[in-house]
């Protein structure tokens, strides 16, 4: 089931791990080659957009200082007391101004779970800015649990338990979770294994109705994750007319799209395009705070109280103000300077990607055409858009993207937000400023210059992929939910080849699944979450952090293996 997507984990290079990092093919230091980039050195920000005096209503943010200067003895949670009682060094690194605000839902200031006061007006502004139509047809929800409730939520508010929900095998882990709350059965569909780029893309508009037609009346929702960890978009809007002529929801993941509504050269967001259910990180890629994230939902869709229901399972009762207060101030900026801002950061997106594919070795997914909107936006039909703020460098063979990611990091102050085995991604959003771009590509740059002289390197390996990874593999007959809570037993890795996972395996990031309760464990599975370890990633979910062991279903002769 999912050997088919393996693939793109597994390269044709011996990777090495961290603590072998010394091993290069020169004693020659770099440093004589980076003078202008020694780490501690303070980033010239001066660049950095220059935000105008705000305007934007900001409901929740105005009740939070009010009611904060109003208190005048505190006998709430919690229980740092507005900062009276505060470790000093937190004191100094945060400063004085957020500990006050940091406040409970008290009168005032609202109720997440049943808003009708700053809440509710903030909820609907958000709407407004993020979706055409507004408030007057979406709801919108404010998460303080991520995109991951989000997902949750919608799938909690849309499948039923036995029902089934189609999507792609290379689904966020938070999906994988909702199925085994919520007991549904997945039918998973392949995505595009990119083998020139080595990436997962989007799937097919073919894939879903294929899908839909071969479980007809048994569908209630499909999952589109749209765009990709790297900037690729599906064709959502023809989704979702193939979706609703099914009879079932579409939920979109477009966590890694809160952006796209501000500018033309960006992707439509799935709000535009029929969607049933957006769940948004508005922490990625705009200005939240981390976790902070937004959920749109369709009024004519679903009932408001059926969503806030759902989000009450998996959402904290405690949500914090500073959260909230952020999604709000994210939608404030963006409602006033959107368009304004998104024109900087896909120009010198733009400039990255174009610099960085000039250097001998190096090339950048979608370099030709950044900024361009047009099916096939990678000269296959799976890339309807792809988003050129995300910016994937594809590496030399010599080097992992765990490897240069060290490197980067330690060498150069430069972090990226998702290194792999062949290539890594870099994220350019409103904060970035043209000195972080100068900074990536002078490192780069001096890679390429001195042939990597005093970095890590790998040789490479004569061996291919196995052929085995080009297929998926047959359905076992579990549902993630039934595999979760079956009786297990704990067996040594290479004995659990061909055993029924009870544990879900996930290399994080991107926190994409390699093994879902439920599955067959395949040898290919294993080599790839080992060579993760070894390559200085981690592996979530696993009972066994070594790897060592892993659980399986038990007794699988006494099961009834029918997921039909």
């Amino acid at each position: 089931m999912l050997a088919a997507w393996v693939s793109p984990f597994l390269g044709n290079t011996t990777w090495r791990p961290r603590k072998q990092l010394a091993s290069t093919k020169s004693s020659k230091p770099l440093h004589s080659h980076a003078v202008s980039l020694q780490n501690g050195e303070r980033q010239d920000r001066s660049d950095a957009p220059q935000t105008s005096p705000p305007s934007a209503p900001t409901p929740l943010l105005d009740a939070l200082v009010r009611e904060s200067r109003n208190v005048r003895a505190n006998f709430f949670c919690p229980g740092h007391k507005q900062g009276a009682a505060v470790f000093p060094r937190l004191r100094e690194e945060l400063g004085d101004a957020a500990f006050p605000l940091d406040m409970p839902e008290l009168p005032a200031l609202d109720n997440l779970f049943a808003p009708e006061g700053v809440l509710e007006e903030s909820q609907e502004l958000a709407a407004d800015t993020f979706t055409e139509e507004g408030a007057d047809a979406w709801n919108t929800f404010f998460l303080v649990n991520g995109s991951t409730c989000g997902v949750e939520a919608a799938i909690l508010s849309t499948v039923r338990p036995n029902r089934k929900i189609v999507l792609p095998r290379n689904t966020h882990q938070s999906a994988v979770h909702a199925l085994v709350l919520t007991g549904a059965i997945p039918v998973w569909i392949q995505p595009l294994y990119d083998a020139e780029h080595d990436l997962l893309h989007g799937v097919s508009t073919e894939s879903i109705e294929r899908a839909l037609d071969q479980n007809k009346g048994q569908v209630d929702a499909v999952l589109l994750i749209s765009p990709t960890y790297h900037g690729a978009c599906s064709d959502v809007a023809a989704i979702a007319a193939i979706t609703h002529k099914h009879g079932a929801m579409l939920l979109v993941d477009e966590a890694h799209g809160s952006h796209f509504a501000f500018h033309d050269l960006l992707p439509s967001s799935a709000t535009e395009c029929n969607a049933d259910i957006v769940v948004q990180s508005t922490h990625k890629t705009l200005s939240a705070l981390s976790q902070a994230a937004m959920m749109h939902v369709r009024k004519s869709s679903l009932s408001r109280q059926r969503v806030a229901a759902s989000l009450q399972l998996v959402q904290s009762t405690s949500p914090n103000n500073l959260l909230l207060v952020s999604l709000e101030a994210a939608r404030a900026l963006m409602d006033e300077q959107g368009e304004d801002l998104m024109s900087r950061s896909i120009d010198i997106a733009r400039n990255c990607a174009v610099r960085i594919a000039s250097l001998k070795g190096f090339s950048v997914l979608g370099v030709e055409n950044v900024g361009m909107l047009q099916k096939d936006a990678l000269g296959h039909p799976y890339v309807y858009a792809l988003d050129p703020t995300r910016i994937t460098v594809l590496l030399p063979d010599n080097i992992t993207g765990y490897d240069m990611d060290t490197v980067l990091i330690d060498r150069f102050g430069v972090y990226a937000e998702l290194p792999s085995f062949k290539h890594i991604t870099f994220v350019i959003t409103p904060g970035n400023v043209q000195g972080d771009i100068n900074r990536l590509v002078t490192a780069l740059a001096l890679y390429e210059a001195t042939s990597g002289e005093g970095l890590p390197y790998l040789e490479p390996e004569e061996s291919e992929p196995s052929a085995g990874c080009s297929s998926f593999a047959e359905p076992t007959g579990l549902t993630p939910r039934d595999a979760f809570f079956s009786d297990a037993e704990v067996v040594d890795s290479d004995e659990a080849v061909g055993r029924i996972s009870a544990e879900s395996l996930c290399p994080y990031p991107p926190g994409i699944p390699v093994v879902v309760p439920g599955e067959r464990i395949t040898r290919e599975c294993i080599d790839v979450l080992r060579a993760v370890l070894d390559a200085g990633g981690s592996v979530s979910g696993a009972s066994d952090e070594s790897l060592s062991t892993m659980r399986v279903v038990a007794n699988e002769d006494k099961l009834n293996l029918d997921m039909s």
